[in-house]
């Protein structure tokens, strides 16, 4: 009976272990020993090139944390405990090679590895133009160009260059056109290739403008038979022609730059003679040639005829009667060929002789007139004004030929700060040459503001203290050209923009 209570009270403390035991093993976490669980639903992202989010869900029986090897694959859950879920964000591929990255999820004794793929971007090209418009000069322009992958670029025109030819991703091209000296526009095509992408820019340039230039607008040519030439500069067809049949040209006509050889035969006379070369393409240009006198032959001099009529002069109608006067300034070579001697400042045998002052212009009219014969005087006051304004023929312009200054003067806008060649610009309307410009030319008048009663042929006043002079110079602004200015000075003033022409009475 005792020895079956014992038994009792044993198995009582085996069954109280027991429970004991069982229930300490359900108060917390599974023990070490127990199989740790970690699980992941996918091992495998495919991405796409494009920026975007993926999920991966975690099985686990036990804390666990996450990593990503690539700083373009980022983690926004790097943790958790049990059973839990991952956000991955996968940038953007913006290059032309695929590319990948493992994400590991790990607990204290295991760890699962999930692979992101992601897919390469597209290859990209864009310019920011298409078309390029340039002038016909030289000129440098930009493209930009935008791309992911390497790319060239070519021109299929010589005139247009590339500067740099190729480049990696985005960058500058330079484009550098040459100037156009054709009267034709043209166009280059630009083509920029990467990898399949082909993308062009159009360069379309202007024409030049036509240009037409000669290296001279005046020969003074030797009486004896000589040749001279006249260089042409264009970009254009051009035509030659001459107004004197002793004056020869060749070739007559031309296309672009080239060379124009003036032929002038002997002058036997005692006069100095000129021609005229009028070369015409897309505009007119004119030389004059101006060939000397036959030396040792009796000088002539060249006069127009004005026939007589009736003007305005200071304010009174006066009546002249027919006379001559001369085409151009009196020359340094004619002065010369009289006096022996030239006082000029400016020197060229075909430059209106000046430094002469009236009383100077008296002592040649006396040689003049003892050499030849005949009676050649200054122009008073009224011839001069009658002939410069066109005669019978005006038609009343401001200058003497024109009211465009330029057409008919060289002034102080143009001149160049010197004489020129008598006959180098357009004569007016009685065929005279410089009344307006180059230099201002002494009248055989004495200044005087009242002219006598008479108004036939006047010769101004009886007396005075300065003589008039005509026409403005080089030297002067354009409010003195006008035909009706004058101007005056002591009869001994000579200037180096004070010259004189001649008048014959009829």
């Amino acid at each position: 009976m005792k020895a079956k209570k014992i038994l009792s009270f044993f198995g009582l403390l085996l069954a109280m272990g027991t429970a004991s035991a069982v229930f300490t093993s359900c108060s917390g976490d599974a023990p070490e020993a127990e199989n740790t669980i970690l699980l992941v639903d996918r091992m495998v992202i495919s991405a796409t090139a494009t920026e975007a989010t993926y999920y991966i869900a975690v099985t686990s029986n036990r804390g666990w944390i996450v990593s990503s090897n690539a700083e373009w694959c980022t983690l926004i859950s790097p943790s958790g405990t049990r059973d839990g879920k991952v956000t991955v964000v996968v940038g953007k591929n913006t290059t032309t090679s695929s590319r990948s990255a493992t994400i590991t999820v790990t607990t204290k004794t295991t760890a699962q590895t999930v692979t992101v793929t992601q897919a390469p971007a597209n290859a990209t090209l864009t310019l920011d133009q298409t078309a390029i418009s340039a002038p016909s000069a030289a000129e440098s322009y930009l493209i930009a160009v935008a791309s992911n992958v390497p790319w060239t670029a070519s021109s299929d025109a010589g005139w247009c260059t590339l500067s740099p030819p190729f480049g990696t991703n985005s960058g500058i091209i330079m484009v550098n056109v040459g100037g156009n000296t054709t009267t034709n526009s043209r166009s280059a095509t630009i083509t920029v290739t990467a990898e399949a992408i082909t993308q062009t820019v159009t360069v379309t340039q202007a024409a030049a403008n036509v240009t037409l230039t000669l290296d001279k607008t005046a020969i003074s040519a030797l009486s004896t038979v000589a040749s001279y030439p006249i260089v042409v500069t264009s970009n254009s067809t051009w035509t030659v022609s001459s107004n004197a049949g002793w004056c020869t040209i060749s070739p007559l006509s031309g296309t672009g730059s080239g060379i124009i050889t003036v032929s002038v035969a002997e002058n036997t006379t005692a006069s100095s003679r000129s021609a005229t070369v009028t070369v015409t393409g897309a505009v007119t240009k004119t030389v004059t040639i101006m060939q000397a006198a036959a030396p040792g032959a009796p000088l002539e001099l060249e006069m127009v005829t004005v026939a007589g009529g009736n003007t305005i002069l200071n304010s009174t109608s006066v009546t002249l009667s027919d006379f001559q006067i001369g085409k151009y300034e009196v020359t340094q070579k004619q002065w010369q060929d009289v006096m022996g001697s030239n006082p000029s400042h400016f020197k060229g045998d075909n430059l209106p002789v000046e430094m002469v002052s009236h009383d100077d212009v008296q002592r040649f009219l006396a040689a003049l007139n003892s050499k030849t014969g005949k009676n050649y005087r200054l122009p008073t006051e009224a011839e001069w004004q009658y002939a410069a304004k066109g005669g019978q023929s005006t038609h009343n312009y401001e200058y003497s030929g024109s009211n465009t200054i330029d057409d008919v003067a060289w002034h102080v806008n143009n001149g160049g700060n010197t004489t020129h060649t008598v006959g180098t610009k357009d004569a007016n309307e009685l065929g005279i040459y410089d009344m307006t410009g180059n230099v201002w030319e002494w009248c055989s008048d004495w200044r005087g503001d009242i002219y006598p009663s008479s108004t036939n042929n006047p010769t101004g006043a009886t007396e005075g203290s300065v003589r008039v002079y005509r026409g403005g110079s080089w030297f002067n602004r354009s409010t003195n050209y006008s035909v009706s200015v004058r101007y005056s000075g002591a009869p001994n003033t000579c200037n180096t923009d004070i010259g004189f022409r001649l008048v014959l009475p009829l």
